[in-house]
């Protein structure tokens, strides 16, 4: 899934915030969306590895579950942040 961000910023509940509070909002996104690239680098390496046969089927759809686990919850995460900076959020399925 992909996530469209509007920009309409509710001014009220951003500028109840500190510059210094958005920026360590921002940051954190960052950090989170650091962490789904790498979530999503270890798909292609456990799919690299399946295709080598150096692992069996089970065992890559295992990792395939924690890792499409780990960025369900990370975008859910993300979306609470971007929410709170007061943008609005809307899922579209990827193509």
């Amino acid at each position: 899934m992909n996530i469209r961000i509007a920009s309409k910023l509710r001014h009220e509940s951003v500028s109840a915030m500190s510059t210094q509070d958005v920026e360590r909002r921002l940051a954190l996104i960052q950090r989170k969306r650091d962490a789904i690239y790498r979530a999503q680098n270890a798909k292609l390496a456990d799919r690299d590895q399946l295709d080598k046969q150096q692992i069996p089927q089970s065992a890559y759809e295992a990792r395939l579950d924690e890792h499409n686990a780990t960025i369900k919850e990370l975008l859910n995460e993300i979306e609470g942040d971007l929410e709170s900076l007061g943008f609005t959020v809307e899922r579209v399925a990827s193509r």
